[in-house]
C-alpha cells in the first residue's frame, strides 16, 4: 500500500514566500526550518500531526520551483501524488499562504437558526388537528455549498485537478470547515452531510457538475466522458492562472485520467476522436472570475481553434452535446514539426448578403453579430466572436451602433464591412429538438466555425474568429435533412482570392492554423 500521506491544496497569492529552490536543496533535505515557512504550511504540518500522519506533500516544497526540468517531471506527476494521498488538505478560504487556515476564532454559530411557524388559515375552513399543528424549521442557506464554491482556492486553475483527483478533502474556509468524499459532501453545520430533501436536488443541480464528478465515476458511453471534459473544461477556463504557459500543464493530471479511459488522443485540451464537438466552444464572460485577472495567451502562438487561445471562460452549448448531433464535415487533425492545424473539408459559405437585418449586439460583456435571413421563415444566423474578432469590433463599436433593420448594413465603415465580408463559414454539426419559441414547436440548429483567411498564408488557410449559430423554427417537425437542405440554399460562389479550389463534388479542403 506503501507509506501513508497527506496533500495540501493552497493558493499562492501575489506574495512571496519560502519554497525549495537549487541553493537551499541541499539544507531542506537535512532540516526544513519551519518557523520560516508560511503561516499555512505551519498549520499544515500541524494538521499532518494531529490527524495522525507523519507526511504531507507541499507543490512549493516537494518541487524544485528554479529547476525547470524538475518542475516538469514533478507536474507530470501531480495526478498520481494527489489520487494516492489518504487525504487532500485545502486551504480553501484564504487567498494566500501568509495568514494560515486553523483560526483562533470562528465567525459561525453552531447550530441553524430554529423557527416555529403556524398555519393561518380562515376560521371558516374545515382542518384536521394535524393540518393545523405547529411546525418547525431551521433557517439555513438555500444551498450550503455555494458560500465555499465561491473561495479562492475554487478560482485557482492548478486546484482543479486536485480538487478531481483526491479521494477525500477537508476544506479549511474562513468561516467553518467541510469535508468531502466520493459518498457525501459535509460542514460543522451539517455534521452528517445535506439532508435528502429537495434542497439536496437544488444543491446538486445548482453546483458546478465538475465538483460532483469524480473521475472514478465516468458513464461507460463516451459521448458522455467527453461531454463531461467540457464540463471539466467549463470550470478550469473560469480559473485564474499566473502563467500563460502553464495552461496545459495544469490540467495534464486530469488529461492523463480522461487518456486511460478514451484510449483517445489530447491536442491542445481537445480530443482527436471528439474534435467535430470540441472545436465549437463560444467564449463567455464568467461574472464570479472577474475580480480575478486572467492571463490572455498570445493568440497567434497558440492555433486559434482550440480553448486554450481564448483566454476566457468557455462553454459548449446543449445542443453541441447532443448525441443525435449530424456531421456535416470531416475534420481531420494534421501534426507538423512545431504545431497542429486541423482540416476541414465540407460545404463553405460566404457571410449572406440577402439578410433582412444585421445587428450588431452590445453588452458590457460581450459583443456578437445577429443576421436575420431574407424572409420571416429563413434562419437567424448568430455570429459569436471569438477574442480576436471582438477586438476588432471594439475597435469600430461606435461606427456601427445604433442597429438599422432598413436591410442595408449599419455601418459605412469599410474596413468593418470588409472584414465581416471577408469572414467564410464551415457547417458542422447539424440537430433538431423542440421549442418553446412562439408559436413555432421544432428548431433545426447548424453550429459552424467563423473562418478568416490568414495574413501571408497560401489560399484556403484560415484562423478561427468564432463560432456560428443558425438556427430556424417552425411548426411541423423537421427532419436533419430538410434542415441542411434550406441552409445549403445560402450557398454563393465565392471569391476566388478568400479560398481555395472547388473539390469534385462542391466541397472544400480547408486548412484552420
Amino acid at each position: 500500500m506503501g507509506t501513508p500521506y497527506l496533500t495540501l491544496s493552497h493558493c499562492w497569492g501575489g506574495i512571496k514566500f519560502l519554497t525549495t529552490t537549487r541553493g537551499n536543496l541541499g539544507s531542506f533535505e537535512s532540516s526544513l526550518p519551519v518557523d520560516s515557512l508560511s503561516r499555512t504550511f505551519q498549520d499544515a504540518l500541524f494538521a499532518t500531526l494531529n490527524l495522525g500522519f507523519q507526511y504531507i506533500w507541499i507543490d512549493s516544497l516537494c518541487i524544485v520551483q528554479d529547476d525547470p526540468d524538475d518542475w516538469r517531471r514533478e507536474s507530470l506527476l501531480m495526478h498520481e501524488v494527489y489520487r494516492n494521498a489518504s487525504c487532500n488538505v485545502s486551504a480553501s478560504g484564504f487567498p494566500d499562504p501568509s495568514q494560515g487556515f486553523i483560526l483562533d476564532e470562528r465567525r459561525i454559530s453552531s447550530d441553524p437558526v430554529p423557527v416555529t411557524l403556524v398555519n393561518q388559515v380562515p376560521k371558516s375552513t374545515h382542518l384536521t388537528s394535524q393540518d393545523t399543528s405547529r411546525k418547525a424549521y431551521h433557517l439555513i442557506r438555500e444551498d450550503p455549498w455555494q458560500e465555499m464554491r465561491r473561495a479562492p482556492i475554487f478560482l485557482r486553475a492548478w486546484t482543479l485537478q486536485e480538487q478531481l483527483l483526491a479521494t477525500r478533502t477537508i476544506h479549511f474556509g474562513n468561516d467553518q470547515v467541510y469535508w468531502e468524499c466520493k459518498g457525501t459532501v459535509a460542514n460543522e453545520v451539517w455534521p452528517l452531510g445535506w439532508l435528502n430533501t429537495p434542497l439536496e436536488s437544488l444543491f446538486r443541480e445548482r453546483t458546478d457538475s465538475s465538483w460532483k464528478f469524480k473521475l472514478d465515476d465516468v458513464p461507460s458511453i463516451n459521448t458522455s466522458l467527453y461531454n463531461s471534459w467540457f464540463d471539466v473544461i467549463e470550470d478550469y477556463s473560469r480559473r485564474h492562472i499566473t502563467f500563460a504557459t502553464d495552461r496545459l500543464p495544469a490540467l495534464a493530471g486530469i488529461t492523463k485520467e480522461f487518456v486511460n479511459y478514451l484510449g483517445d488522443e489530447s491536442e491542445y485540451g481537445l480530443w482527436s476522436k471528439d474534435i467535430h464537438r470540441g472545436i465549437l466552444f463560444q467564449q463567455v464572460e464568467d461574472r464570479d472570475a472577474s475580480q480575478y485577472s486572467k492571463v490572455v495567451p498570445t493568440w497567434h502562438n497558440l492555433p486559434s481553434w482550440s480553448w486554450v487561445a481564448c483566454g476566457k471562460s468557455v462553454v459548449w452549448g446543449y445542443g453541441i452535446r447532443n448525441i443525435e448531433a449530424d456531421r456535416m464535415c470531416d475534420v481531420e487533425l494534421l501534426h507538423l514539426a512545431k504545431t497542429t492545424r486541423i482540416q476541414l473539408r465540407g460545404t463553405l459559405l460566404p457571410t449572406p448578403s440577402d439578410y433582412r437585418s444585421f445587428e450588431i449586439v452590445s453588452s458590457k460583456d460581450s459583443l456578437g453579430c445577429k443576421l436575420r435571413g431574407p424572409n420571416d421563415r429563413g434562419f437567424i444566423l448568430e455570429f459569436c466572436p471569438d477574442p480576436w474578432f471582438e477586438s476588432f469590433l471594439r475597435e469600430h463599436e461606435a461606427e456601427i451602433i445604433p442597429v438599422s433593420t432598413s436591410g442595408e448594413w449599419i455601418t459605412e465603415d469599410k474596413q468593418v464591412k470588409g472584414f465581416v465580408d471577408s469572414i467564410l463559414i464551415m457547417p458542422i454539426l447539424c440537430y433538431n429538438e423542440s421549442s418553446e419559441e412562439g408559436d413555432y414547436t421544432q428548431c433545426g440548429t447548424i453550429m459552424g466555425l467563423l473562418l478568416y483567411p490568414l495574413s501571408g498564408a497560401e489560399r484556403g488557410v484560415y484562423r478561427r474568429v468564432g463560432i456560428l449559430e443558425a438556427s430556424i423554427h417552425g411548426s411541423d417537425e423537421m427532419d436533419i435533412d430538410t434542415i441542411k437542405c434550406q441552409f445549403e440554399a445560402y450557398r454563393r460562389p465565392l471569391d476566388p482570392r478568400l479560398c481555395p479550389e472547388e473539390d469534385f463534388d462542391g466541397k472544400y479542403t480547408v486548412t484552420v492554423m
